[in-house]
């Protein structure tokens, strides 16, 4: 019951067509927390008295029983501690990196390559890189493509790997390898 109570709770999938709103909407969401989490502490070090602090809280927003948890924290000292920015700084941090690197995939050009030995191609809507042969590929070939990350699809019929910056590299290095061979 649990695992089935936890699908579609597990994050954002790049596969997701809609991940960079998704991911937007999410750094929005982080970044109010963090400019709210910085007046708070801001506030509690204003002001001195107990009652001006809670009052003050309760105007940014915080429920009456959040402000008391911030004021008197079972651990530590008052207000919000400079880890809970920091790891929240990273977070959005990180999103930015993803956006931007998901938004440089949707924008770049569609490329296919093709030889006698394979077909390469980079499937935006599959989220996929592919590598297409008429037969089944010689085991130097296999072990290469399996030691650079690519599964076999039968479905697809193809050695495929996730599009992103390291399948695009893998792609590269597997096309250099196998062109020398």
């Amino acid at each position: 019951q649990n695992k089935a109570d936890s699908v579609g709770k597990g994050g954002i999938s790049s596969d997701d067509p809609s991940a960079v709103n998704k991911l937007q909407s999410k750094l929005e969401k982080l970044q109010q927390a963090q400019d709210l989490m910085k007046k708070a502490n801001k506030l509690i070090k204003k002001f001195p008295d107990h009652n001006a602090r809670l009052e003050g809280l309760i105007e940014l927003g915080f429920s009456e029983e959040k402000a008391l948890d911030i004021l008197n924290p079972k651990y530590g000292s008052i207000g919000f501690a400079s880890y809970s920015l920091q790891n929240n700084n990273a977070e959005i941090n990180r999103l930015k990196k993803r956006i931007t690197e998901l938004q440089a995939l949707e924008n770049r050009a569609t490329k296919e390559v093709e030889n006698e030995l394979y077909k390469y191609s980079e499937c935006k809507i599959e989220n996929r890189c592919m590598f297409v042969f008429d037969g089944k590929p010689t085991d130097e070939i296999r072990q290469t493509l399996k030691g650079n990350g690519f599964k076999w699809s039968p479905s697809r019929g193809a050695w495929v790997r996730q599009l992103n910056a390291n399948g695009i590299y893998a792609s590269k290095r597997v096309m250099s390898i196998i062109d020398q061979l």
